[in-house]
């Protein structure tokens, strides 16, 4: 499927008619949103929707602040390259 990447319409304040063109619309740019394959990540389509992304990388904890009370905040990270 070939990318929609422009811009949807900011939905204007007060009453508003959101008709067919508006949700074909979204549809669309939902739909063309796909993930990036790079140096780490793996991205393979499936038969009918969907992806599988697979990537070399771990996970990483880290300690946060979150309103004022702490907490731990996972983020993936690539692995080191490891060298013999």
């Amino acid at each position: 499927m070939p990318r929609n990447d422009k811009e949807l319409n900011e939905i204007p304040s007060g009453k508003i008619k959101m008709g067919k063109t508006f949700f074909e619309n979204m549809r669309n740019r939902i739909e063309s949103i796909r993930p990036e394959a790079g140096s780490y990540i793996t991205v393979t389509a499936q038969t009918g929707y969907g992806f599988k992304i697979s990537g070399d990388f771990t996970v990483v904890t880290l300690n946060v602040c979150s309103n004022g009370v702490p907490a731990e905040l996972a983020v993936f990270s690539a692995k080191p390259k490891t060298s013999t």
